[in-house]
């Protein structure tokens, strides 16, 4: 094989490399959609009939999230929200161990909300979490005893 003939073919094999490379490395986002339950510990302080703020802490029981990297953790949520004419605007944390023990942190908020919803993005962990990106969408509704509550949670998370 000739000297111009080698230099095709190994270029050939260096974009074939890359191209399979870059296939592999390049991970799908893993969709989550399921319904966490809770148990709420939240003060109020009103400050008129529908304007007031509120030190809310939600602990998380483990998550049944089959099929996602999710399934079995359990944490913690905090954060604060404020009232205005009914309608809320807060923001807070969530700290959550997944079944292997590796931390997963998130941040939540809610703006202008008529009901407890609002938009949730990771931010950060130990082992696989540490590269997690990606966030989405939760609702939550009252649970069946006091003091409990259920979050519709969908999004998605790729590692990176």
């Amino acid at each position: 094989m000739g000297g111009e003939s080698m230099k095709r073919l190994a270029f050939a094999c260096t974009i074939a490399t890359a191209a399979m490379l870059g296939t592999a490395a390049q991970a799908e986002p893993i969709m989550l959609d399921f319904v966490g339950k809770t148990v709420q510990s939240t003060t109020p302080y009103m400050t008129g009939e529908a304007d007031g703020v509120f030190h809310l802490v939600s602990k998380w029981m483990p998550l049944e999230a089959p099929g996602t990297p999710l399934d079995g953790a359990t944490g913690e949520c905090f954060g604060a929200a404020a009232m205005v004419a009914g309608k809320m605007t807060g923001d807070g944390y969530c700290v959550y161990r997944d079944a292997g023990g590796d931390s997963i942190t998130l941040r939540w908020w809610m703006a202008n909300a008529a009901a407890p919803r609002g938009y949730w993005q990771f931010t950060g962990g130990t082992g696989m979490w540490a590269g997690a990106v990606g966030g989405g969408q939760w609702v939550d509704t009252p649970g069946e005893a006091e003091n409990t509550g259920l979050s519709h949670v969908t999004g998605s998370v790729e590692f990176q």
